[in-house]
């Protein structure tokens, strides 16, 4: 589960305070659940409106949502449409690890089953320092 949060503002650096932000599927219109914590409390608690957060007096929006790869629309106070931030990635990175930590393992244990022990002619390496793998990471789970 990922925490997203940010502080919304005009160019002026004015807040917007009462504006609201819903999650999407990438390339898509299909709107995604958000939640007000980690227990899956329903955001609508909060917001006042299904699946959409509302901003503070400070422009501080934040809600919870599943680990993925999403776009994030924003609304005015009246809830009139303004913009769309694309390919945003919303993962927790306690769940990354320890989903690296499991793909870690099978590829030790498939090298000792093959009698491999890396630093043959094939060693996978991954730089997840070069945010151009992030592809790679995502397809390995």
């Amino acid at each position: 589960m990922y925490h997203f949060t940010e502080t919304l503002s005009n160019k002026s650096g004015d807040v917007l305070s009462g504006w609201f932000a819903e999650v999407v599927q990438s390339g898509t219109t299909t709107v995604v659940p958000i939640y007000a914590d980690a227990s899956l409390t329903p955001i609508v608690g909060v917001s006042g409106v299904a699946n959409r957060a509302k901003s503070n007096t400070y422009g501080e929006v934040e809600f919870y949502v599943s680990d993925g790869n999403y776009s994030v629309r924003y609304y005015n106070a009246a809830g009139e449409y303004q913009r769309t931030k694309t390919d945003v990635a919303m993962w927790d990175i306690s769940a990354l690890n320890d989903r690296l930590v499991a793909l870690t393992t099978r590829v030790a244990a498939l090298e000792a089953a093959s009698g491999g022990g890396g630093g043959g002619a094939y060693s996978p390496s991954l730089d997840l320092s070069d945010s151009r793998n992030s592809q790679y990471l995502a397809l390995a789970f």
